[in-house]
């Protein structure tokens, strides 16, 4: 009797271990599966029994300016949210140096042509070989060379802006002297700005280049024509979603680059009644 029930004890602490360990499985299965990412991209209610999408307004035109030139600043007559047109000094470094080796090399350059000019005088009447013109010939060549690769560096101690637009960040002051590739400006151009949403990759079944819609900025609480201007090459097969650009048709001077909102379609299929 007391062999038979340690048998039975034996058996129920088995069976509770059993219980205890297929218990735990399912929790980390659960537990995993609730950690796992949703694919899919979140809409939101957008009345009328729409859906919208959230959207970024991102100017079309923008560039952090560097220098690989190891110099001090010498102007730099910029303020952060500052306008200016393109072709404005935007920054301009103190290259005196620089220009001093340009000179230099330009004198070298001349003598060089110098040389050769007498060299091919002297073959002309059979008193150098054409060796020697030829390898004076290599000098001139070598020293316009260096002389060009310095000027094109000289070009570079004045930067002006590439397009109209204002300045986003000032990193550095004047008479620093920042390290190469340093970055010393953000610029904007603030006069073409775009959207850029990011939609379920089902509502491809409507929509279309040109498509009207309406983009609602947080930020000002007004509402802004648009219509898509891109559709994305492809689609994230993980998130199901796809990337969309927008164009404004109409939109207030307030909005700048770097807001938010909601885009709502006017081909956008209604919501079933709840």
């Amino acid at each position: 009797m007391v062999q038979r029930g340690g048998s039975r004890t034996r058996l129920t602490i088995v069976q509770l271990a059993a219980a205890i360990l297929l218990a735990a499985g399912s929790a980390g299965v659960s537990s995993a599966g609730a950690q796992a990412p949703r694919p899919g991209v979140d809409v939101v209610p957008a009345g009328d029994g729409r859906e919208g999408v959230r959207g970024v307004v991102k100017p079309l035109a923008e560039a952090q300016i560097t220098s690989d030139l190891a110099r001090r600043i010498q102007e730099l007559p910029w303020r952060d949210g500052d306008r200016f047109r393109k072709g404005d000094l935007l920054i301009r470094f103190d290259c005196q140096e620089l220009q001093a080796e340009a000179n230099a090399a330009r004198a070298v350059w001349r003598g060089k042509k110098l040389a050769h000019t007498n060299a091919a005088e002297l073959h002309r009447r059979q008193a150098a070989g054409a060796l020697a013109v030829a390898i004076a010939a290599a000098d001139a060549d070598k020293a316009e060379a260096d002389a060009q690769a310095l000027e094109a560096r000289l070009d570079r101690c004045a930067i002006a802006a590439p397009f109209d637009g204002r300045i986003v960040e000032r990193l550095a002051a004047p008479y620093e002297t920042p390290t190469p590739s340093q970055p010393i400006l953000r610029i904007v151009d603030d006069s073409a700005l775009e959207i850029q949403i990011i939609v379920p990759s089902r509502w491809l079944k409507w929509i279309r280049e040109g498509l009207d819609f309406t983009f609602r900025i947080d930020e000002t609480g007004e509402p802004a024509k648009a219509k898509v201007r891109r559709i994305g090459a492809s689609v994230d097969p993980v998130s199901q979603t796809v990337r969309i650009a927008g164009e404004f048709v109409t939109r207030s001077p307030d909005v700048l680059g770097g807001m938010s909102g909601t885009a709502v379609f006017e081909a956008a299929p209604h919501r079933p009644a709840e």
